[in-house]
């Protein structure tokens, strides 16, 4: 009966852990965005598009690089002829790594961001997962969800540069 517990209970405690317990209040303090901004994202929504009118797509590809440098994000790959970005892993609390992929496309006169966003445990989140299960944990790359958890914090971050773009409108899916 222990190795059942033990088996079924073990998978919870780290998955809680690795994941923790936040509020949105918590999210709106760390990505900056106020908590009606947040409270409008789907439940799950996994990717963010923001759609900017009369601009060109390299003027619109600076001004994401701008908003990605002032929030302390840095570079890991770009490409300015596809217009495309990534970024490394930045810890943006709670021992929580946030990197994004971004692209910009053109499609008739508007250009359009796509930002996916991925997150992992960061090295004192699973220390504590390791130490509590006795078991040597390591923590992977995994896509973030607006979910009111770590994987919201790395979704917010996201958020918050896509709300960096001048007269962008936003959507999810």
């Amino acid at each position: 009966m222990n190795k059942i517990l033990l088996f079924i209970g073990l998978p919870v405690i780290i998955l809680l852990v690795m994941t923790g317990c936040l509020g949105v209040s918590y999210i709106s303090a760390s990505s900056g965005l106020d908590e009606g901004s947040l409270n409008k994202i789907p439940a799950g929504a996994k990717i963010i598009y923001v759609e900017k009118k009369n601009a060109s797509i390299n003027e619109f590809y600076e001004e994401l690089i701008s908003i990605l440098m002032s929030r302390g994000h840095r570079i890991m790959k770009e490409d300015k002829e596809r217009h495309y970005v990534t970024t490394e892993g930045k810890d943006i609390g709670q021992s929580t790594l946030q990197r994004m992929t971004l692209f910009i496309t053109e499609k008739n006169n508007s250009c359009i961001l796509k930002i996916t966003t991925e997150w992992k445990a960061g090295t004192e989140a699973t220390a504590m997962a390791s130490a509590m299960s006795d078991i040597p944990m390591q923590s992977e790359w995994s896509t973030a969800s607006w979910e009111i958890n770590r994987l919201g914090m790395a979704f917010a971050e996201s958020l918050a540069i896509a709300k960096g773009i001048k007269d962008g409108i936003i959507t999810y899916k």
